[in-house]
């Protein structure tokens, strides 16, 4: 049987339990699905720039929810959004960028 190459960032090696311990797979998975993510941005030819200020959102988005991609709920982006329009005065188009 040939071996396959694996490419940075393949999922099912980077969350088997042969290959290393997940002592916080939340956060790992996370971390992992945000680096490719990034790789594939970056393979679309996007500039840091412009991935930069996205990561950045994302990252505010899971720390106000306090919970992960796999159990976001329409809600949480509602209050989100309502939050960052009541709290810093956000205008109408940039959340709609958002």
């Amino acid at each position: 049987m040939a071996s396959r190459r694996l490419e940075p960032g393949f999922a099912p090696e980077i969350l088997s339990s042969r290959v290393s311990v997940l002592l916080r797979p939340d956060e790992q998975t996370f971390a992992a699905m945000i680096s490719g993510w990034t790789d594939q941005q970056l393979a679309r030819g996007l500039k840091r720039s412009t991935i930069e200020p996205r990561l950045k959102l994302v990252r505010r988005f899971q720390t106000f929810t306090n919970a992960y991609p796999w159990t976001w709920k329409p809600v949480d982006v509602e209050e989100f959004m309502s939050e960052l329009r009541s709290g810093s005065g956000v205008a109408v188009s940039t959340l709609r960028s958002h």
